[in-house]
């Protein structure tokens, strides 16, 4: 009994291990190629390399069918017979085939490329799918491909358009270049005087300047001697350099008015002939206003001449250079009025009453001592007495 028993046991395991190799053989039926296989893939003209080579045959040849295998990407990863990993709902828009980025090892670091990409920039490049726009970017609307490239991420060519930051925004030293620190102070935003198309060539407004001219001007102030210390504003407008109308004479240096950039040019060609300055007759509140001019010398003892003389009387030749009528007694009075003091004058001045004698022109060429009539020649006794005071010896009591 128990000898059948053992021959039962013996016969069921037999029958339990030939079904495992049945079921071993029909499985391999489809499966890879052994390692020592004669079969070469290639001679069917579909080469199979990188993940495909770890693939069992019946994932590609469904239920044994060889005939009308997909051999394209797409025509196993895009659903159907050879359900293969397929593209995500997530994927980028794109006509690309798969293997214009992918490769058959792997589908992650994938080649991009962005030549048949049908979506815009930022649908991949939002931070998630792909990296986005950094939160210290310009502030703009827009779009990544008007500025950047697919090519490399920067440098960037960059357009002002669609900008919706202050110039300064960016261009503070930091993200771009920035104000030097030799610019002209100003409140001024930079769109005030730049444009985005040429960052050197400005339109200047003055407007907001807060710096005297000088800071900027130095260079065009006209040679030295400049004749005002006045602010460039004081005298010159923003919008015509050139055109002064509001010249301030107020700090203009007396004596200067025909110097380097102002009135050398200005006296007109009957002018009288004189090495004066302008302001010696001139005032600055109208230039053809009638000339005032004061004599400096005590020779001609102004404004007390009591003769109704005018300037050509004695400046005969146009010129601040006198014909003296009696040129050996310049320039005292004698210059002038030499013939005056002639004994047959009715001006003739006494010297002494005995003998009767009269002054010469040499004795009164400075007009000093005709107030004196004295009694003789010894000059010792005063017979009048002038209307001359204490003090008043000299020229100013006039002719």
């Amino acid at each position: 009994m128990k000898g059948k028993l053992n021959s039962s046991k013996y016969r069921l395991t037999g029958f339990f291990l030939a079904f495992i190799l049945i079921l071993l053989g029909h499985t391999n039926t489809f499966a890879a190629p052994a390692a020592d296989s004669k079969f070469d893939h290639d001679n069917t003209g579909f080469i199979i390399s990188g993940a495909h080579q770890r693939q069992a045959c019946d994932a590609c040849h469904i239920k044994g069918v060889f005939k009308g295998t997909p051999t394209s990407c797409q025509g196993c990863h895009a659903g159907g017979l050879v359900n293969a990993r397929p593209k995500s709902n997530n994927h980028i828009q794109s006509n690309n085939m798969c293997d214009d980025c992918h490769t058959e090892n792997i589908f992650a670091n994938a080649r991009m490329d962005h030549a048949a990409i049908t979506g815009s920039c930022a649908s991949c490049h939002n931070g998630v799918t792909a990296t986005g726009k950094s939160p210290n970017h310009i502030r703009s609307n827009n779009l990544c491909e008007d500025c950047h490239s697919t090519r490399a991420w920067s440098p960037v060519r960059l357009d002002h358009s669609a900008v919706t930051g202050t110039c300064s925004s960016c261009h503070n030293g930091v993200i771009a270049t920035g104000k030097h620190p030799t610019h002209t102070v100003t409140p001024n935003t930079c769109e005030d005087c730049h444009n985005t198309s040429n960052w050197n060539v400005a339109r200047f407004d003055h407007s907001g300047i807060s710096q005297p001219c000088a800071n900027c001007h130095l260079k065009d102030r006209p040679p030295s001697p400049h004749t005002t210390n006045n602010d460039c504003a004081a005298c010159h407008t923003p919008t015509n350099w050139l055109n002064v109308t509001n010249f301030d004479h107020g700090s203009v240096a007396p004596g200067t008015c025909a110097q380097v950039g102002c009135h050398i040019n200005d006296k007109n060609p009957g002018h009288f002939n004189t090495s004066l300055s302008c302001d010696a007759c001139h005032s600055t509140s109208g230039w053809r206003i009638a000339v005032r001019y004061s004599h400096t010398t005590p020779n001609y003892p102004t404004p007390d001449h009591p003769s109704n003389v005018t300037c050509t009387t004695c400046h005969t030749t146009n010129s601040s250079t006198i014909v003296w009528e009696n040129a050996s007694y310049k320039p005292d009075c004698a210059g002038c009025h030499a013939d005056t003091f002639n004994s047959k004058t009715p001006d003739k001045h006494m010297l002494y009453e005995t003998p009767k004698t009269y002054y010469n022109a040499g004795q009164l060429r400075d007009c000093t001592t005709s107030c004196h009539q004295w009694k003789d020649s010894s000059q010792t006794q005063q017979i009048n007495k002038s209307d001359t005071q204490p003090g008043e010896h000299g020229t100013n009591k006039g002719w």
